[in-house]
């Protein structure tokens, strides 16, 4: 029970070490660039917000451009991804439902979520290993 109860401790403490990172990141502004595109990750570029993606091992990224906007999911381990694209006219709605569908307790796969952001009118693209890993980058640094 004591060996559960540390390790429950220490998952907690991680938690809210990886949140506190976050906050610290929205704080000092994107720290990766986003071509539109090639839709990757370079240097410079469009502002690239990163954040957690429901558990430490996916990334959420947000970049608003003029006409449209950008999500991508991450899954860091594995490099997959899902990439959302919306009207800046949709985006809000799109955004919220995605936020949504990272923070409630029922748990979705990658292709779930893909599924029920078209349903909103966004665009959905599934990939492994060709935007690169920026975002995943500054998770793992949080995590330091």
């Amino acid at each position: 029970m004591a060996g559960y109860l540390q390790a429950a401790a220490l998952g907690v403490f991680a938690a809210m070490s990886l949140a506190g990172a976050a906050l610290a990141q929205a704080e000092r502004g994107p720290e990766c660039g986003w071509d539109v595109a090639t839709q990757r990750f370079v240097d410079g570029g469009a502002p690239a917000w990163v954040g957690l993606g429901g558990s430490p091992d996916f990334a959420a990224t947000y970049i608003w451009g003029d006409a449209r906007s950008w999500m991508i999911l991450h899954h860091c381990p594995s490099d997959r991804y899902i990439l959302i694209v919306a009207r800046n006219s949709d985006a809000d709605r799109v955004q919220e439902r995605f936020n949504f569908l990272l923070e409630t307790d029922t748990k979705y796969t990658m292709d779930q979520i893909g599924a029920d952001l078209a349903t909103l009118g966004a665009g959905v693209r599934r990939g492994q290993g060709d935007i690169g890993r920026c975002d995943c980058d500054v998770l793992a640094s949080w995590a330091r």
